[in-house]
C-alpha cells in the first residue's frame, strides 16, 4: 500500500495482503521475561490495529555485556520464554532472529502476518462524525515513568503491567465490523500523537478540498 504508515503492506499473487511490521522496546523493568511478553504484546499489536492477524516472527534482542556467559544463556532463554509465551498462544511462530551485545537489554519482533479478508484498515482514514473507541485504559507511560522515580504506587505499577501483557487481537475482529474504518495502536506517541496520525488523512483531504 503506497502511504505512510506503521505497518508495511504488500499484495501477494493471488491477491491477498500481507502485513509487516518491525518493533523493539528497552527493558523498563529488571525482569527480562516480563520485558519480553510485553515487547511480544507491543509488535504484534500493530498488525491486529490493521485488522490483521500475526503470523510468523523473528527475535531482535540486544544484550546486556556481563562477560558471563552463563548469565548471558540465562538471559536469552528468560527472554525466548517471554516472547513464546505471547507468541504461542496467538498462533505465530518464532522462526528465529538476531542478536547484539549493547549497554542494555532490548527485545523486538519482525513480524509478518496475514491481512485482514475484507478491508485493509489504516492509521490515516477518520472521517467526521467519527466516535473515538478506547479498547483500554490510557496511561501506561506515565505509570511507568513515575516507577522509574519510585513515585507510582504498587497498585498501579501491577494494574499497568497486566494491561501490557495483554495482545490487541480484538483488533481483528473490529477489522470486520462495517463502521470501523480506521484504526491505530496507542502506544510511544502516545494519545495525542496516535490521534494526530489518525486525523491526518482527514486534515489532508479538506486541505485539499479547501484549495
Amino acid at each position: 500500500v503506497a502511504q505512510r504508515d506503521d505497518v508495511a503492506a504488500t499484495r501477494l499473487a493471488d491477491g491477498r495482503i500481507q502485513l509487516h511490521n518491525v518493533d523493539v522496546i528497552r527493558a523498563f523493568c529488571d525482569d527480562p521475561w516480563l520485558v519480553a511478553r510485553v515487547a511480544a504484546c507491543n509488535a504484534t499489536s500493530d498488525l491486529y490495529a490493521r485488522g490483521g492477524r500475526p503470523r510468523h516472527a523473528q527475535a531482535i534482542i540486544g544484550l546486556p555485556d556481563t562477560r558471563h556467559a552463563d548469565a548471558s544463556r540465562e538471559l536469552l532463554f528468560q527472554v525466548l520464554s517471554g516472547l513464546r509465551s505471547v507468541l504461542d498462544p496467538l498462533g505465530t511462530s518464532l522462526l528465529g532472529g538476531h542478536t547484539t551485545i549493547g549497554e542494555a537489554l532490548w527485545v523486538g519482533l519482525s513480524i509478518t502476518g496475514d491481512g485482514p479478508d475484507a478491508k485493509h484498515l489504516t492509521a490515516t482514514r477518520a472521517r467526521a462524525g467519527d466516535v473515538l473507541l478506547l479498547s483500554r485504559p490510557l496511561g501506561t507511560g506515565v505509570v511507568l515513568a513515575a516507577d522509574m522515580r519510585g513515585l507510582a504506587p504498587a497498585a498501579w505499577v501491577e494494574a499497568t503491567l497486566e494491561a501490557m501483557q495483554r495482545p490487541n487481537a480484538i483488533g481483528e475482529r473490529l477489522a470486520t465490523l462495517d463502521a470501523v474504518h480506521a484504526m491505530t495502536d496507542v502506544t510511544g506517541f502516545g494519545l495525542a500523537g496516535h490521534l494526530a496520525g489518525l486525523l491526518d488523512g482527514f486534515v489532508q483531504r479538506h486541505a485539499l478540498l479547501a484549495q
